[in-house]
């Protein structure tokens, strides 16, 4: 939790929560165990920071600037935006946020646009996240709300599946290949015309194993 977030009336979206000497101990400590290191981060000076480090991901990264994503890309630190929790307005007023966190929302969201924007264009990795529950059915959202802040539709749908695979340590990619770990999904439609397609799959596949859909029995 490096820096504060939406819900809480007593934090900021970017203000930093821990010393550097407490970074450098949580970040030493982790590194040396080969842990990867997830941060809940929505500034960018501690974006930097925890890059800096040997950070895995930023997660939200709501007013990450131009240098954050510079650093974040140079380093491998990947970005998993959530910008549901900004963009979605609909589902927070549906949910009725708290009224300080509804407009911190909306305050933050063009900020959280302009940072995705930038983290593309500077190269950072980007996994999706759902941050709202229940997860499922807001990972479907999500994709949707990725789009609207301004990422391609191939951009997501490989954020979501690729990226998520390797963000996770699961390697960058998976084949319908003898010996590879068929990580797969049968779909009706194509999700590059819709997203919705993704929404009832006929197969889940997973490790070579069927998990969900109809034709899993």
């Amino acid at each position: 939790m490096l820096t504060g977030g939406l819900y809480s009336p007593h934090e900021t979206c970017d203000g930093g929560q821990f010393t550097a000497a407490e970074l450098d101990a949580v970040m030493d400590v982790a590194n040396l165990r080969g842990i990867p290191v997830a941060a809940h981060c929505g500034g960018a000076e501690a974006a930097i920071a925890f890059s800096e480090r040997g950070g895995r991901s930023v997660e939200h990264g709501y007013l990450l600037n131009e240098e954050a994503a510079t650093v974040m890309a140079a380093n491998g630190t990947w970005l998993v935006p959530t910008v549901g929790v900004t963009h979605d307005q609909e589902y927070i007023e549906a949910e009725k946020w708290p009224k300080h966190a509804a407009e911190r929302s909306r305050e933050v969201l063009p900020g959280h646009a302009e940072a995705l924007k930038m983290c593309i264009a500077a190269g950072v990795r980007i996994a999706t996240g759902a941050d709202l529950n229940p997860i499922g059915v807001r990972l479907h959202r999500e994709l949707e709300m990725l789009e609207r802040a301004g990422m391609d539709r191939r951009a997501v749908l490989h954020a979501a599946s690729v990226g998520g695979r390797e963000l996770n340590g699961f390697g960058g990619a998976t084949g319908p290949a003898p010996g590879a770990a068929a990580d797969l999904i049968l779909l009706e439609g194509n999700p590059m015309d819709s997203l919705g397609a993704l929404r009832r799959p006929l197969l889940v596949v997973t490790h070579g194993r069927p998990v969900a859909g109809e034709l899993a029995g």
